[in-house]
C-alpha cells in the first residue's frame, strides 16, 4: 500500500540497513518477526499473550497453505503518537522507532480507534497498512467491532509482505474491506504469488527480484487484482526510489520509478514523482512528458507543476 505525500516526497517503509538473510527450518521458510505492541494496545490485558496467539494462528495458515512459519524473536513496547493523521503515520513511526536487524520484518499492533479524532477518515481502511514487499506492518488491532476479526487482520497483511494484492472475490482473505466472510483461504492468483514470492529476501528487498519472478509477478497481478490495486511491484519500486531520493540519489531513484511504470503503465503516483523530480534536475522536456502522462491517469498535482515548469521556460529560468 501506498502511503506518501508526493510533492513533499515523504520517507517510505523498507529500511535496508540491517543484517538480514532467507532462514529455512528444513523444507520450511521461516518468516522471523519483530512484534510491538503501542500503549492503547497495552492497556488491554494479557497484550503480549494476545500478539503471540494472533502471530501463531496466522503462522498455522502460512505454514499449512505456503510452508512459511513465522518465528517471533520479541514482542516488545512502542509508544505511537495520537496525533498521527492516518495509518501511514503510524507505518512512519514504527519504521522510524524499530529496528528490522536480526529479522524479516516488523509487524506493529495500533489499539488507536480509526472512527475518533484525526484518524476518523482513515476507517475505510479496516485491516491496517503495510507496503507491498517491504518490511513493516501495521495492524488495527481493534476488537470493539464485531464485524472485524484481527486473525484475518493479521493474515491478510502479512501477505501483503510478501507481495499479495486486493481482490474483489468476497471469499478471499485478501479482500479489500473486512465485511464479508471468516475465510482464510486466498484467491488463485494471490496464492501463486505468495508461493512465487515465499522465499523472497527482505534485506536485498525489491531490487534483487530477477526478471522472469517480476514477470511472473506482474502477470499473477493484471489476472487477478489489476482493477483493484496497483501492482506490488511497481509500488515497491517506486517506494524504494523514494529512499534513494530522499538518499540524494535521483538519478538511480528516476530509474526504479521508471521499472515501477513498466510494471504498472497506469500508475500516475510513479509519472507524477518521476516528472516533479527530472523538473528538479532542469530535464524539462521529459518531466512535462510524464507530468502529462501523470495527469491523464488523474494525478492531482500534475497540472500546477506542468504550469511551474512552463512558468519558468517562459521567464528563460532553464
Amino acid at each position: 500500500m501506498l502511503r506518501v505525500s508526493l510533492i513533499a516526497v515523504a520517507a517510505v517503509i523498507g529500511a535496508t540497513a540491517a543484517q538480514a538473510e532467507v532462514v529455512k527450518d528444513g523444507d520450511l521458510r521461516v518468516l522471523r518477526i519483530r512484534a510491538c505492541a503501542d500503549d492503547e494496545m497495552r492497556a488491554r490485558g494479557g497484550w503480549v499473550e494476545e500478539i503471540q496467539e494472533h502471530l501463531a494462528f496466522a503462522s498455522g495458515i502460512f505454514e499449512s497453505t505456503f510452508g512459511i512459519r513465522f518465528r517471533v524473536e520479541e514482542v516488545v513496547e512502542w509508544d505511537s503518537d495520537d496525533a498521527g493523521q492516518g495509518l501511514g503515520d503510524l507505518v512512519d513511526e514504527l519504521e522510524a522507532d524499530m529496528s528490522v536487524e536480526g529479522v524479516d520484518a516488523v509487524v506493529g499492533f495500533s489499539a488507536q480507534d480509526p472512527r475518533a479524532g484525526k484518524l476518523s477518515k482513515y476507517v475505510a481502511l479496516p485491516w491496517g497498512l503495510t507496503p507491498s514487499l517491504g518490511r513493516v506492518s501495521m495492524i488495527r488491532a481493534m476488537v470493539e467491532d464485531e464485524s472485524y476479526d484481527l486473525h484475518l487482520a493479521v493474515v491478510h497483511e502479512v501477505a501483503h509482505l510478501f507481495g499479495a494484492f486486493h481482490v474483489t472475490q468476497q471469499d478471499s482473505v485478501m479482500r479489500e474491506t473486512v465485511q464479508g466472510p471468516r475465510t482464510f483461504q486466498f484467491d488463485t492468483e494471490n496464492g501463486k504469488l505468495i508461493r512465487l514470492m515465499r522465499d523472497y529476501d527482505f534485506e536485498a528487498g525489491v531490487e534483487a527480484i530477477d526478471p522472469q519472478t517480476a514477470e511472473r509477478l506482474t502477470a499473477l497481478w493484471k489476472r487477478g487484482g489489476g482493477e483493484v490495486d496497483t501492482s506490488p511491484l511497481a509500488e515497491a519500486l517506486f517506494n524504494r526510489g523514494i529512499e534513494l531520493y530522499n538518499e540524494d540519489r535521483p538519478e538511480d531513484a528516476i530509474a526504479l520509478w521508471k521499472r515501477s511504470i513498466r510494471a504498472d503503465d497506469r500508475f500516475a503516483l510513479a509519472y507524477g514523482t518521476m516528472g516533479v523530480t527530472l523538473a528538479e534536475l532542469e530535464r524539462y522536456d521529459e518531466a512535462l512528458e510524464a507530468l502529462k502522462k501523470a495527469d491523464e491517469l488523474g494525478w492531482p498535482e500534475a497540472k500546477q507543476a506542468m504550469w511551474l515548469i512552463e512558468w519558468r521556460e517562459e521567464r528563460g529560468e532553464e
